[in-house]
């Protein structure tokens, strides 16, 4: 796998690394902390991305008509 190393002058080095058997989409990973945005990874957590997304559309909604409101 091809690895291409990022330096950020006062900040965090970053690792992108290719990896064929991953298939599409990408594999975030800092600490303990990893977001799977790979297909496998994405169909494993539909319920909460589907409320996740719902609950933001709400929330935008509502910003919106809070807007307009006197």
């Amino acid at each position: 796998a091809a690895t291409v190393t990022q330096h950020f002058a006062g900040g965090p080095v970053v690792a992108l690394t290719a990896v064929a058997a991953l298939g599409r989409g990408l594999r975030l990973r800092a600490g303990a902390a990893q977001v799977d945005a790979t297909i496998p990874g994405l169909l494993a957590a539909r319920d909460r991305i589907v409320a996740d997304l719902l609950a933001e559309f709400e929330n935008r909604a509502a910003a919106r008509v809070a807007e307009r409101s006197p």
